[in-house]
């Protein structure tokens, strides 16, 4: 399914990408303007089939999870930089404190993953007044007993009503707010890192405040199985 699906999208963005770099010869500012409009739709599209089929492996036990011992710094280090550009057109600033040498126990696709998806729910949720700037941070902490590691996503966006705080973790399920609206999304980012932690025998807690921002922890535990000191 996933290759039916991705293959006649790759071929459109393809095409669209050739034609807008004038591969094909030159193009009519109008017709640059549909084929940058195609491009776009497209992208969108091939993320909103990758976040259902992820969910779906989710829910059906089949995502393959290959949990190593991981350095923090680096896959937050690059979730910040993608994300970057988007921020900064925001007006928000991306802080991360992560300890030095500080490892988890995870599968390296899903924690790039999983920091993704809530560091961009993050972005997309904080409004900074005219003149102001919002800030998305992101820290990591290891349990004192040395059982795992907690990372912490928090944002001074325009937050979450209590009722629908569970809900949000929910498949498909968006903020019902005016604010939200022009953002588009799936609803699936916030089910499939819940979806993702469980598979790692973890789990996904989140506090909110309307009009102050929203609290989000992923907790990593470390197997049981290996000696004190061996991830170090």
């Amino acid at each position: 399914m996933s290759h039916e699906l991705r293959t006649p999208l790759n071929a459109i963005i393809g095409f669209s990408d050739a034609l807008i770099g004038g591969y094909f010869g030159p193009v009519a500012p109008k017709h640059l303007e549909y084929l940058r409009a195609i491009q776009s739709s497209g992208r969108y599209l091939l993320d909103l089939i990758a976040d259902i089929l992820d969910i779906a492996k989710i829910e059906a036990g089949r995502y393959d999870l290959q949990p190593t011992w991981l350095l923090v710094e680096a896959p937050v280090q690059e979730a910040l930089t993608l994300l970057a550009p988007r921020a900064e057109k925001a007006r928000v600033d991306l802080v991360a404190k992560i300890p030095e040498g500080l490892a988890l126990y995870a599968d390296e696709r899903a924690l790039r993953q999983i920091l993704l998806n809530l560091l961009s729910n993050a972005v997309k949720f904080t409004r900074p007044p005219e003149g102001a700037r919002g800030t998305v941070s992101v820290k990591a902490v290891l349990a004192p007993d040395g059982s795992g590691v907690t990372l912490t996503v928090r944002d001074n966006g325009i937050g979450i009503p209590p009722d629908m705080q569970e809900a949000i973790l929910q498949p498909f399920v968006q903020v019902e707010a005016a604010q939200t609206t022009a953002d588009g999304g799936t609803g699936l980012g916030l089910s499939i890192v819940r979806g993702l932690l469980e598979g790692h025998g973890g789990s996904l807690t989140l506090e909110s405040e309307v009009g102050s921002g929203t609290v989000v922890r992923a907790w990593f535990p470390h197997p049981h199985d290996l000696e004190e000191g061996s991830h170090a």
